[in-house]
């Protein structure tokens, strides 16, 4: 097992390693098996470079609308659903490799490591991030969610594998319903939610999602939002323009948010803007807190 993940790893030290011509990604096609198949396809991988990440897979395979731009590991016997969980099942993101560690050193400050607490990842992809974040507060109870088998499946392995005991199982959540059906949580239950790389992704849901995170917050509760944004309508540099331009050809309601609109949507649901950091990689992290009652 340890040899596998070391070899998964391996793999997408690989991918990162392939940036020529001002960023375009011209080796990527063979580590992702994507050569020779749509164009559209390959695009997408190449795109990982600026901030999006790609989870690493064995074969390529089409995306769909809930996906976004996420690949998934295919499943290589469709018919049979493995009991076990392997290293196979832990899909890689290059970019979350990168990137945990600088969340980590921001999420820690608002943590109270004297007592326990309950945090809440919306879209937490392969599991990288909850667990990373899991060995090093260990007082904190994660709740990982996911609406991709794929992804979940992944989660769980990275569960199994890192051993760590304040992961709970993946549960199935979309921010685009009622945050009273997001898999029973109930109100005021969170300390803590954090979402990644995922608010440029959603369309409809915004309004939802940030309805659902002020119920679910405890007063005083923080929610930490990181990805790439715009600041008074202003997208800098050119790599997250063109990453804009391209989210909205796939989805005209994808894109680049503006830090106004969230603070406003946030000022609606009891919560406040309270800081945003400057991070790699041309990205940042806002950190809204619930007002107390």
């Amino acid at each position: 097992m340890k040899t596998l993940w070391q070899a998964l790893l391996r793999a997408a030290a690989a991918a990162d390693a392939f940036v020529s011509n001002g960023g375009r990604l011209a080796g990527f096609g063979s580590v992702f098996s994507l050569r020779g198949k749509r164009k559209e396809r390959l695009e997408l991988a190449e795109w990982r470079w600026c901030q999006m990440g790609v989870k690493w897979c064995s074969r390529n395979v089409p995306l769909s609308s809930s996906e976004g731009w996420r690949y998934q590991k295919a499943n290589r016997n469709p018919g049979r659903r493995e009991q076990s969980l392997s290293p196979e099942k832990m899909l890689v993101s290059p970019m979350a490799e990168r990137n945990k560690e600088t969340i980590l050193e921001v999420l820690a400050d608002y943590v109270d490591d004297t007592r326990s607490a309950f945090g809440l990842e919306l879209g937490s992809g392969t599991g990288q991030h909850v667990v990373h974040f899991a060995q090093a507060l260990p007082t904190v109870i994660w709740q990982p969610s996911e609406i991709s088998p794929a992804s979940q499946q992944s989660i769980s392995a990275y569960i199994q594998a890192t051993k760590v005991t304040n992961v709970r199982e993946p549960l199935a959540i979309d921010v685009t319903q009622p945050w009273d059906q997001w898999a029973g949580l109930s109100q005021g239950c969170c300390d803590f939610i954090i979402i990644i790389n995922l608010l440029h992704m959603t369309d409809q849901g915004l309004e939802g999602m940030f309805k659902g995170i002020g119920q679910l917050l405890k007063p005083g509760g923080i929610c930490l939002a990181y990805g790439p944004f715009a600041v008074n309508g202003i997208i800098l540099p050119e790599c997250n323009v063109q990453l804009d331009n391209m989210l909205q050809a796939r989805n005209p309601e994808w894109g680049l948010r503006d830090v106004e609109e969230l603070r406003q949507l946030a000022n609606t649901n009891a919560l406040r803007l309270e800081r945003m950091l400057e991070m790699p990689e041309y990205t940042k992290c806002l950190i809204f807190r619930r007002r107390e009652l």
